[in-house]
């Protein structure tokens, strides 16, 4: 961890995540402390799951705390500089962003690393619950570790 820096950045919102600014914003603080990789993850609301078409993805955090200790674990991976963790929560539209992750390092592989570390911990654990509105009206809660639908690709 550099010295003097506090933690992980988390961001839970109904807005839109401003990814230019994450990514300036990031290389900015990185570059000075021997930063040379930024890596960024962004999932968005699919618009076809197994359950069929989507018309909507409600989104809730049910534990802040435990979205602040997963970015925070990742500042842990050796060459990691900074780490920003945004969860977009409310009833988001296909295509709308739902996760950004961002992961500054010294080289490619802790960035890769860290942000795949986080992106696992937060899909397989219990701190967001989404349900699916489907297109025909019908609900279904979206549970941790659901495999994606072939084809599909996963947020």
């Amino acid at each position: 961890m550099a010295e003097g820096r506090r933690g992980a950045k988390v961001l839970v919102t109904s807005e839109d995540v401003d990814l230019d600014g994450v990514v300036k914003g990031m290389i900015k603080g990185a570059v000075k402390l021997g930063g040379g990789s930024l890596v960024v993850y962004t999932g968005f609301v699919k618009a076809v799951t197994k359950g069929g078409e989507v018309a909507e993805l409600q989104v809730s955090v049910e534990d802040i705390e435990g979205l602040r200790a997963i970015a925070n674990r990742a500042l842990g991976v050796e060459g990691v500089i900074d780490v920003f963790l945004a969860h977009r929560v409310g009833s988001l539209r296909p295509g709308d962003v739902v996760l950004v992750i961002a992961v500054t390092a010294t080289s490619r592989h802790p960035a890769f690393k860290a942000a795949r570390e986080i992106l696992e911990a937060v899909k397989g654990g219990d701190v967001v619950r989404k349900v699916e509105v489907m297109a025909n009206g019908t609900r279904r809660v979206v549970k941790a570790g659901m495999q994606p639908t072939p084809g599909c690709g996963g947020t």
